[in-house]
């Protein structure tokens, strides 16, 4: 399946996002929160995290291997490792999960 455009993300982030829960059931982040606090609150490592934040900007799974000089097998191993913490059910959900969390910014058009 092909990462979500960062526009599919922005589209329905604008279309239904509520501030509310996150699917895996997190509190939102405060303002104080920080990236180390949140992404522990959903027991993510650092290599997660930094997965995460390219699958943000719709990054495909072979741009995330390139982009962290890894294996596209080991991007994949990530990516069902952040569907299964957070909850989701599909890469969209997780890219929606960490905005609404603040693990990473929206993405912008460009």
């Amino acid at each position: 399946a092909e990462a979500p455009s960062p526009v599919d993300v922005r589209s329905a982030l604008d279309a239904g996002s509520s501030g509310g829960s996150s699917a895996g059931g997190l509190p939102s982040a405060g303002d104080s929160a920080s990236l180390a606090v949140l992404a522990d609150l959903a027991d993510l490592t650092g290599r997660e995290v930094e997965v995460l934040e390219c699958l943000v900007a719709g990054m495909s799974n072979k741009q995330v291997a390139r982009a962290l000089g890894i294996s596209v097998r080991t991007v994949t191993v990530h990516v069902s490792n952040l569907l299964r913490k957070t909850g989701s059910a599909s890469r969209t959900g997780v890219a929606l999960w960490a905005v609404r969390q603040r693990l990473a910014p929206a993405p912008v058009d460009g």
